[in-house]
């Protein structure tokens, strides 16, 4: 799937979470970072996978973050820029 579809078709919290899973955090660890329950982030989780049709194997996901990492990370550089970016998370 063409990266372009992480900016289209995600929510800018659904973003965050694979950004923070290309950064190879697990689910806690993006919890505790983002100051949401572990279930909070198993839906977002489940919601990304759905959006980007994403089957099969548990790691899909993981997989999809790692090889996009490069894209989610620009992502998140242009996203700290903007001027609302405190108020966004």
């Amino acid at each position: 799937m063409d990266a372009h579809v992480i900016q289209s078709h995600l929510s800018n919290r659904e973003k965050h979470i694979l950004f923070l899973l290309s950064c190879e955090l697990d689910s806690r660890q993006i919890a505790e970072r983002l100051g949401i329950s572990e279930y909070t982030v198993f839906t977002h989780r489940r919601n990304i996978k759905t959006k980007l049709k994403l089957t099969g194997k548990r790691d899909g996901l993981i997989r999809y973050a790692l090889l996009n990492r490069e894209h989610l990370h620009q992502w998140a550089l242009l996203e700290a820029k903007r001027p609302d970016y405190a108020e966004s998370k």
